[in-house]
């Protein structure tokens, strides 16, 4: 198993408000087993997009104007495993796409905020991430997410940090 770990920059927009953000993206080739059993197939990779003013309250609860957490498994979380996506791997381009899996909504891990300190994060519902690494140690990445409290559209870059 091989776990990359990259500094990234969100820039976008969530709900008619401009952000631009740190965050962290955490992947691995490894793929957790589901034993829930949902109807998703095995991951590409395991994903894990984190981005918050107060990490201290946790992945869980993203604070910030553009904050989001966005996994591919409870698993990222230290939750039971449970697979939340759908994916999906082109070839031509090298770009894998990720998108919320409805079927897993009720677990409220992937969520996005709008607002500034201690606002409430929304779910997120529908819309993909599409993550493209490049030859030279980063990666590219982009996000159009929907959900109860609006929508998020992001652009991000990413350095890599960290092997394990």
């Amino acid at each position: 198993m091989t776990t990359w770990v990259y500094d990234v920059t969100l820039t976008g927009i969530v709900n008619q408000q401009r952000f631009q953000r740190p965050g962290q993206l955490v992947i691995s080739n490894d793929s957790i087993v589901n034993p829930q059993g949902t109807s998703n197939d095995v991951n590409f990779w395991e994903v894990g997009l984190f981005s918050s003013d107060v990490p201290s309250l946790g992945p869980a609860n993203p604070q910030g104007t553009g904050a989001i957490t966005f996994v591919t498994n409870n698993a990222l979380l230290g939750r039971s495993p449970v697979d939340t996506v759908y994916e999906a791997y082109d070839s031509q381009t090298n770009t894998v796409y990720i998108g919320p899996d409805p079927q897993t909504l009720s677990y409220g891990q992937n969520q996005f905020s709008s607002g500034g300190l201690l606002s409430t994060p929304g779910l997120i519902s529908s819309g993909y991430m599409a993550l493209q690494p490049q030859n030279d140690n980063s990666i590219l990445g982009a996000i159009d997410f929907s959900g109860p409290g609006g929508g998020y559209q992001a652009q991000f870059s990413g350095t890599l940090v960290q092997v394990v």
